[in-house]
């Protein structure tokens, strides 16, 4: 009897430990990365902000607080993007920071006419953008725009991984190197689809796009989305696009409001462009969807 009890302890002890590891990934472009290096293995990956939230403005729901609570790992964009979330993942032990990637480009806010062209939306008591009252905010967060960016990531997501999971080692790196051959070829073939043009963003989050691609923003139309723009600005702005030949603005998909009416009401394209890929379904190509859509929306 005893025997038979110890026998079924250990199986019960080895199916434990046979369960799959749970990934849980804060947004869609690094979850498509990372099922690159987690595809063919019993790896279960589930995404933490869907749809329009973003923890860039959003924060963490009960059920994204459940998802972390069952989480083996995680990986999020880190603090300098993240900021909502920021004090959750700062107690999360499994927490891995893609923005500390070996090798990664991080650029600064850039800016136009000696003014910075980014809040990242953490702000003073008064509304205004406090640049002091939080870490990181004055490095740019979009990094995962520029596709050399994301050939890094996955190669430290392959390195983590094989770390935790020793026995799948071979198949990680394997997956791994496919990746990077495939990201490399498809970063080419976008490249040869889009041209040098001017443009003006509504809020600045291209500029690791305009790193890659070579396309370049002249100026923005504010500076922090949740706060106008006076007329003065946008007469400004308008004539900047004439000045320098911009046939175009391009917005985030979540901001409307009357600033873009009246730069359309005086004949401006208003283009709409999302980096979060929100009506996209989560899987091994959403990356690739979201840099597709982008590329495409500046050449159509």
């Amino acid at each position: 009897m005893i025997l038979r009890l110890l026998l079924c302890l250990v199986i019960l002890s080895a199916q434990l430990c046979a369960q799959p590891m749970k990934i849980l990934v804060s947004i869609k472009p690094l979850y498509g990365l990372i099922a690159k290096i987690t595809k063919d293995t019993d790896v279960e990956i589930d995404l933490l902000y869907t749809g329009q939230s973003s923890p860039h403005t959003t924060g963490l729901t009960l059920d994204g607080a459940a998802k972390i609570k069952n989480a083996d790992l995680i990986f999020w964009a880190g603090a300098i993007y993240e900021t909502a979330i920021k004090k959750h993942m700062e107690v999360c032990s499994n927490a891995i920071d893609l923005s500390k990637t070996k090798n990664l480009l991080l650029l600064p806010y850039r800016t136009f006419d000696g003014k910075e062209s980014s809040c990242n939306h953490d702000h003073g008591d008064d509304g205004s953008c406090d640049h002091h009252h939080h870490d990181a905010s004055m490095i740019d967060g979009h990094y995962w725009l520029d596709i050399d960016n994301a050939i890094m990531m996955v190669k430290e997501v392959a390195r983590i991984l094989g770390e935790k999971m020793p026995e799948k080692t071979a198949l990680i790196q394997k997956n791994c190197d496919e990746a990077v051959v495939h990201l490399t070829v498809f970063g080419k073939d976008l490249k040869a689809k889009i041209k040098p043009v001017p443009y003006i963003s509504f809020h600045d989050f291209t500029q690791y796009f305009d790193h890659y691609f070579g396309t370049f923003c002249t100026g923005v139309v504010v500076t922090d989305p949740h706060h106008g723009a006076s007329i003065q600005h946008l007469e400004a702005l308008i004539k900047t696009m004439t000045d320098k030949n911009v046939t175009f603005v391009i917005k985030e998909k979540q901001f409307k409001g009357d600033i873009l009416s009246k730069l359309e009401a005086h004949g401006v394209v208003v283009k709409t462009l999302d980096y979060l890929g929100a009506d996209l379904n989560p899987d091994g190509f959403v990356y690739e969807r979201i840099m597709t859509d982008l590329v495409e929306g500046f050449i159509s």
